[in-house]
């Protein structure tokens, strides 16, 4: 309906009007539809330097923390492309 509306030409409460909608729950869509992200972002990956001599404590191969605070733990290493995958099924 977001998508009708932005292409229709006409003012929210003209369109609200001719699709029988409550201008509020129009407004309200194209607020929503306004504040979600467009698509997902890239996975960016950085290489971490590790100091020599750090203990290893946990017995985890690799550890993942994401910018929400998410946090994945794999006991052994995973190919590129499941990380991929992983992150973005967040």
């Amino acid at each position: 309906m977001v998508a009708r509306f932005q292409s229709s030409g006409l003012s929210r409460a003209a369109f609200a009007r001719s699709h029988g909608l409550v201008l509020s729950t129009l407004i309200r869509w194209l607020t929503e539809a306004r504040e979600k992200p467009t698509g997902r972002s890239p996975v960016i990956w950085r290489e971490l330097e590790v100091s020599p001599g750090l203990p290893v404590t946990a017995g985890w191969a690799m550890e993942i923390v994401g910018l929400r605070g998410l946090t994945v733990r794999c006991r052994d290493p995973l190919a590129v492309a499941e990380l991929v995958q992983l992150l973005q099924e967040r």
